[in-house]
């Protein structure tokens, strides 16, 4: 997914087994979610950010892009 800085994404736990979203470089670290917990988290700065789950280490949540401030979009 691609955002602008200062945009949030929202993780939602929509199955039975826990979940711990995270990402080191973004210093994001949910706590951990039960079923239909959500956890929400705003990215400051531009970059390519990993998301993982720390529970679940074969999950690979995905990944974020935070465009440069002032990039210009595409539709």
């Amino acid at each position: 997914m691609t955002i602008d800085p200062g945009e949030s994404i929202t993780c939602t736990n929509s199955d039975a087994v826990d979940h711990q979203v995270s990402s080191t470089k973004a210093s994001l670290s949910s706590p951990v979610m039960h079923t239909g917990q959500t956890y929400s988290f705003m990215f400051a700065t531009s970059g390519t950010f990993a998301v993982t789950d720390l529970l679940n280490k074969k999950v690979k949540a995905g990944t974020v892009s935070v465009r440069t401030a002032g990039a210009a979009q595409t539709v």
